[in-house]
Formats: C-alpha cells, structure tokens, sequence
C-alpha cells in the first residue's frame, strides 16, 4: 500500500484510541478542554474544584453552557472527574458525611458537563492498612460503612453518572483486584465501575512486563 497508505492507517488507528491525561481546571472547565486539545489528546480528566479541600465545585449556567459549546466543537469524550483526596467512606464521623456530600455535589454536576462521572479513591480503614481474609468483610464495621455509604452516593445522584472506584497505593482500601471485586459485588449496582491505576498495581506487587504476565 505504500508509505502514503500505512500513514492513512496509522492516523485511523489513533483516532480509534482514547489518549488524554489529566488537566488543570485553573481559569475555568473550558480551559482544560483547550489544554488537552493543545497536546492532541482526545479524552481528559479534571477535578471540579480543589482536591485538597472540601470546596464543592459551583459552576455558573454561563460557564456550563461555555463549556458543552466550546466541547460540541473539539469532541473531547470521554471525560471524567477525579474526585477530591480527602475522600474516605469507611469513615463515620464528619470525614465520612463530607465524603459524600462531595461525591454527591460533583456527580450531580457531572451530566450538566456531559462528563461521565467520578473516579475515586475509596480512602482507608486506619486502623489496618487492609482486610487480608475476604470472608471478614461483613464482620469489619468500617466495611459496613463503606459499602453503605457508596450506596447512598448512589441513591442521591442521576443513574447516568458513574461512580468509578481507582485502585488504591499501599496502606488504603482498594489495593487488591480481590477486595475491588468484593466491593462491587457488595455494592451491587451497574453504576460502578472501576479504573486500574497501572502504577498502583505495580507497587502493590502485581506485574505485567511481559505479555505473559498480563494475560496471567
């Protein structure tokens, strides 16, 4: 076919991929749909306001409406949020109430944007990095309140808005496939999905450096 021919190919093959990362939301949502198109990516993630505090995200209808005009024109999709770091939903006390009060102000935002929900960081137990033997889930009373606080987060929020569980680093709910899988099941709604954070995976022992080792 030609050089002529496998560039044509190699152009159709990366518009069939998501390529994006994430962008700063600093002068307004609309400058990171600018930023990513700058650097040729075609998906983006965002947070909806600072991720260090509890500063719900409040768009005004102008800059809602700026934003989905200037995205009808660069077609960046998909696009999420990723929440706050202060998330913790095994907590009870004032952490746990503000979690979700996060969580439900930003996914309720979400479809106003045409952004697909929120990836987030489940938090921790504190009192132990982790539950090691899965059939003590149930009796673990911070496990009990994560799994019936994400469901509240869900029942406060629109069903096209995903809630997106991130695999977690060391010492924090999450850092095994097997305890992400058991939190699905638990949780039991379509709604939830999960992101792997390859690095997390990494430092949390699984390996995949060749393709044996991801197929196994």
């Amino acid at each position: 076919c030609g050089v002529k021919g496998i560039f044509l190919f190699a152009i159709i093959l990366i518009n069939m991929l998501n390529l994006g990362a994430h962008q700063s939301i600093s002068g307004g949502y609309s400058e990171a749909l600018k930023r990513i198109k700058n650097i040729g990516g075609n998906c983006l993630q965002i947070f909806s306001s600072s991720p260090r505090g509890w500063n719900f995200a409040k768009p005004t209808e102008d800059e809602i409406k700026q934003f989905l005009i200037l995205n009808s024109k660069f077609s960046i999709q998909p696009i999420y949020f990723h929440a706050t770091y202060l998330i913790n939903l095994a907590d009870d006390g004032r952490i746990g109430h503000m979690s979700k009060m996060s969580l439900i102000s930003e996914m309720n935002l979400a479809p106003k944007l045409g952004i697909k929900g929120s990836i987030i960081h489940l938090g921790s137990y504190k009192d132990k990095k982790t539950i090691d033997n899965l059939q003590l889930f149930n009796d673990n009373p911070k496990y009990k309140t994560l799994i019936e606080n994400i469901k509240e987060v869900l029942q406060k929020t629109p069903k096209e808005s995903l809630f997106i569980i991130e695999n977690a680093g060391n010492r924090k709910i999450g850092q095994t496939l097997e305890e992400i899988s058991q939190i699905v099941k638990d949780v039991n709604n379509p709604r939830v999905r999960i992101c792997l954070d390859t690095c997390h995976l990494f430092s949390n022992g699984y390996k995949f450096d060749t393709n044996s080792e991801l197929d196994s």
